[in-house]
């Protein structure tokens, strides 16, 4: 559960434990010190990815000093879900590609089933407990068929593995077990490479992408560049462009973290151009397609301070029209108590621009209407892309278990 008043207080104790006065830490973390004491006094959310960040460099500690570790509470359906981490940690733990911790395995047909089946489902529901429970047992057999099958089922194993490995880190990674959830990351890079396959080669770089500290940013988008480029000769593939495309737009978060436009303009538009290409596929990986691109956009715009497009989809929803939370709400905030929209003393900024009728959508007159301030040409495509449903929404929103699909289909680092 998050708790803005909890996370204040210990960002001021550690500020305080650091010697450092409000100016000296906002002035080294990149933000203003009004904003840096109303956060403090949790008054207002610590809820960008940069601000993170910057925070845990200037005090030199990790980020979840600051965030806090896993959110425990008396709510059974926010605690329920971590009782299934002993079970993960064992699995990820104990076992090797070569060397499984049990001798008793499913048919690999049978395990195919359970992923593609009820852990998929529960993914969609964002179900952290169901899913947990069934990824221990599931991690446990996939790696008895890489040790002991032959080689056709080693692959098969393998690539299931990195199927597994990517809810298992991508449960973990929202449960708040930073760690835990690399090691996920870790072994589906080395389980891609047994089955030397470029699709899932790409798919564990992109759950590394989202298990990294955010100060990594630099080189999160180091990884995901990389893996885009190796798929590209294999781009013919739908596997292949839904990977590329969710690896471009994984990138284009990461450079809004660092507050580089140009390149999240890049990244996003590269992804935009794969969407256009892909459609909408029913299944996609990470469900990627044009409605999944523009809530990603919404996502990118937000974390580089554009409040506006995300405000406008706010008027424009209804609340009863969004899906349910149970799974996601265990580990971390509402959207609407993320959102810096919803914390007092933003109503001006929150405000919905509205084109005024018979205007044109010229960039001159953008700029003309908004003071000298022209929106960069992401921010634009935001808006085209975001012109979805509150069903699109409902399919974004919620398709994976992560910001993210089984691999990372929502915006989240």
């Amino acid at each position: 559960m998050y708790d803005g008043v909890a996370i204040g207080s210990r960002l001021r104790a550690l500020r305080v434990w650091r010697g450092m006065s409000l100016a000296e830490l906002s002035g080294q973390a990149g933000m203003s010190t009004s904003l840096l004491s109303m956060i403090e006094r949790g008054q207002r959310a610590l809820d960008r990815r940069s601000y993170i960040a910057a925070l845990a460099v200037a005090l030199r500690v990790s980020e979840t000093e600051i965030v806090g570790g896993p959110h425990l509470s008396k709510d059974p359906i926010q605690s329920a879900a971590h009782g299934t981490v002993p079970a993960l940690r064992l699995a990820l733990t104990s076992n090797t590609l070569d060397d499984a911790c049990t001798d008793y395995a499913r048919p690999l047909a049978e395990l195919a089933a359970e992923l593609a089946g009820p852990i998929h489902q529960a993914e969609k529901r964002a179900d952290y407990l169901v899913r947990g429970n069934l990824l221990g047992p599931v991690l446990n057999e996939l790696h008895v068929h890489s040790a002991t099958g032959d080689e056709a089922a080693q692959r098969q194993a393998c690539a299931l593995l990195v199927q597994a490995c990517n809810g298992a880190g991508m449960t973990l990674r929202h449960l708040n077990y930073q760690d835990l959830a690399f090691v996920a990351a870790e072994r589906a890079r080395e389980a891609a490479w047994r089955a030397d396959d470029p699709v899932l080669a790409g798919r564990a770089a992109n759950l590394r992408v989202h298990t990294l500290p955010k100060r990594g940013a630099e080189t999160m988008v180091r990884i995901a560049d990389q893996a885009a480029a190796r798929l590209q000769p294999h781009l013919d593939e739908p596997a292949a462009q839904e990977t590329y495309g969710m690896l471009h737009l994984s990138a284009a978060m990461c450079s809004a973290v660092m507050r580089d436009t140009s390149a999240a303009d890049e990244h996003l538009a590269e992804a935009a151009e794969t969407a256009g290409r892909t459609g909408e596929r029913p299944g996609a990986w990470g469900d990627f397609g044009p409605t999944n691109v523009g809530i990603w956009g919404v996502a990118i715009a937000t974390e580089a301070g554009d409040y506006e497009e995300p405000s406008a989809l706010r008027a424009a929803s209804t609340q009863s029209a969004w899906p349910t939370r149970s799974g996601r709400r265990c580990c971390s905030p509402t959207w609407e108590e993320r959102s810096p929209m919803s914390q007092a003393g933003n109503e001006t900024r929150s405000r919905p621009w509205r084109r005024p009728s018979g205007s044109p959508r010229s960039e001159s007159g953008t700029a003309l209407r908004r003071g000298t301030r022209s929106k960069s040409c992401w921010s634009r495509r935001v808006r085209r892309q975001s012109a979805v449903s509150c069903g699109g929404w409902r399919r974004g929103w919620v398709c994976r278990t992560e910001r993210l699909s089984g691999s990372g289909g929502i915006p989240h680092l």
